[in-house]
């Protein structure tokens, strides 16, 4: 079974300044992640 990870954030540079390192860490042991942003960023 895969495993996939989902992560909704609301600013375009939130994984750079917060979760990046975390969802780095899940892309590197194989999980399947997406990441949603919920603006533009403007």
């Amino acid at each position: 079974m895969s495993r996939k990870l989902l992560a909704f954030l609301a600013h375009p540079d939130d994984e750079s300044f917060g979760s990046g390192g975390t969802l780095a860490k899940y892309a590197r042991e194989g999980v399947d992640v997406h990441i949603v942003i919920a603006t533009d960023g403007a």
